[in-house]
């Protein structure tokens, strides 16, 4: 049964029911049976409706990871790179999605100092071109993210970059030539019937870092 859209679940419900079988007579069997049940037990399976539906390789459609974070030397920038996987037939863009991060949720105390949404800049394109072949069936791509990293500036002994990061994204079919046309054509005709992932998606990565060095 499906518990509706409320709750954002899909539930099966059921009830595993355990018997003890045997026949009325022992001289043969008449068509009928002696039954004691030894357990019922109702159970629920609930899965969450999402984007992140399953490849043709069973991998999840999207994800999404911070894999780095660092400042160059004298600068005052931290750039945090973000590795986003998608199944082989699709690239993510992040054309025609509005600047900047779509949501970010700091894990820090509301006393605490932490950087505010605005106060990061999310580039337009990937830093690689195309895909990362590194892998056949997934789309690896990188992304950059800048945020100020003056310590001095909120008289603080650290800086911590810790929350939740939403980034927005258009997802596009690759070409016939880079996985055939056979591909590009099941993409095509995807996309056409998931018009709600199409029209963009909404990938979130959880970090947990802090520099106390703050030099």
């Amino acid at each position: 049964a499906d518990d509706g859209d409320v709750t954002g679940k899909l539930s099966l419900q059921g009830t595993f029911v355990v018997n003890v079988v045997s026949p009325f007579a022992s001289s043969g069997d008449y068509g009928f049976y002696r039954v004691y049940q030894l357990l019922s037990q109702p159970f629920v399976i609930s899965v969450n409706k999402n984007t992140q539906v399953l490849g043709a390789a069973g991998i999840n459609l999207f994800t999404v990871s911070v894999v780095a974070v660092f400042k160059e030397t004298d600068a005052s920038v931290f750039k945090l790179v973000v590795l986003t996987e998608s199944a082989e037939y699709l690239q993510l863009s992040r054309t025609g999605v509005a600047a900047g991060l779509a949501a970010f949720e700091s894990s820090l105390e509301p006393n605490d100092p932490s950087p505010t949404m605005s106060s990061f800049t999310v580039a337009d394109t990937a830093e690689n071109d195309g895909c990362l072949n590194n892998k056949d069936y997934i789309c690896s791509q990188l992304w950059q993210i800048e945020s100020p990293g003056d310590c001095s500036s909120d008289a603080s002994e650290y800086i911590d970059f810790s929350g939740d990061y939403t980034l927005q994204f258009t997802p596009v079919c690759r070409t016939a030539e880079d996985v055939g046309s056979d591909l590009a054509l099941y993409c095509d005709e995807w996309l056409s019937a998931h018009s709600n992932i199409a029209a963009g998606v909404g990938l979130t990565a959880t970090l947990k870092w802090r520099d106390e060095e703050c030099d």
